[in-house]
């Protein structure tokens, strides 16, 4: 147990090292951070609901970085060719599938939890030289951006096991645009809570996270989801492996 545990915490290493090294990472964070500054100033022209709406859109931004980061991320664990891939180096050492997978998630959803940090950071920031009020919920924006996060991430890994890594963003961002276009009615419900756990169709409200436990239930989906999503992709993994070590044989 002490091994595996050890070999994922230096799988997650490897892979927030990784990540937060790539320029195309750092680009991509220098532009949702230039979005997020503009927010609030954007938001005061609207006199009667500019304190609502500023933390608002800076969460919805912050929210959206982390599930398109996600969507990019899922898919190049598993899809081969990809960066951060299961390579053939990778399946005959003594990491199983299960524990690369788990390191990775870990290391990216780290990953995307510091630049949500740094992306509130510059939110408040630009929120309080704007004259507004930053909100409750802007405080736990890191957090909710890792809840809508992680499932995604895991399930882009599953897809990118099956099929190529092109294919399964694909599929991904069509997941992404199904939760925001799912009838608004559907947002209060505690079976959407636990099928599509989308924090941002789930507090619709500026004030804080909905009433009810339906937030609750969201991140519990999301965490079951995720670790699920996870344990097919390790699955589909192994027989990939076994089937290119009986071709080799």
């Amino acid at each position: 147990m002490a091994a595996a545990l050890g070999r994922i915490v230096a799988v997650a290493g490897a892979s927030l090292r990784d990540v937060l090294r790539r320029p195309g990472a750092l680009v991509a964070l220098t532009i949702a951070a230039t979005v997020v500054a503009f927010t609030p100033a954007v938001s005061s022209r609207a006199l009667d609901a500019a304190d609502a709406l500023a933390p608002r859109l800076t969460v919805s931004t912050i929210h959206l970085y982390a599930v398109l980061l996600a969507a990019w991320a899922g898919p190049t664990m598993t899809a081969p060719g990809t960066p951060l891939g299961h390579t053939a180096e990778v399946a005959v050492t003594a990491l199983r599938p299960l524990e690369y997978l788990l390191g990775r998630a870990a290391g990216l959803l780290t990953a995307i939890a510091l630049h949500a940090v740094a992306l509130v950071t510059v939110g408040i920031l630009a929120t309080a030289a704007a004259g507004l009020a930053p909100g409750a919920m802007l405080s736990f924006a890191p957090a909710t951006a890792v809840l809508q996060a992680a499932p995604i991430l895991a399930l882009g890994a599953l897809l990118g096991a099956v099929w190529s890594g092109t294919l399964a963003m694909i599929l991904i961002l069509l997941v992404i645009v199904a939760t925001r276009l799912a009838p608004p009615g559907l947002t209060e419900s505690p079976l959407y809570a636990a099928l599509l756990p989308d924090v941002e169709r789930l507090a619709p409200g500026p004030s804080g996270p909905p009433a009810g436990g339906v937030l609750g239930i969201a991140a519990t989906a999301a965490a079951t989801q995720a670790l699920g999503y996870l344990l097919l992709a390790s699955v589909a993994l192994s027989r990939e492996s076994r089937a290119t070590h009986e071709t080799d044989g």
